[in-house]
C-alpha cells in the first residue's frame, strides 16, 4: 500500500470528511481520495 493512503497520517479534518471512504476499506478509493488532494506521506 502507498504511504499516501495511510490515513492515520492525514489532517484531522480530512479524515472527518471521508471517514465513509476509510471505513469501505477500497484501497482504490483511498489512492483516489489521497491522490486528488495531493496528500504526501508525513515524516
Amino acid at each position: 500500500m502507498p504511504t499516501s493512503t495511510a490515513w492515520w497520517d492525514w489532517p484531522l479534518q480530512f479524515i472527518t470528511e471521508h471517514v465513509r471512504t476509510i471505513m469501505s476499506g477500497s484501497v482504490g478509493a483511498l489512492e483516489q481520495v489521497a491522490a486528488a488532494q495531493d496528500l504526501r506521506p508525513v515524516h
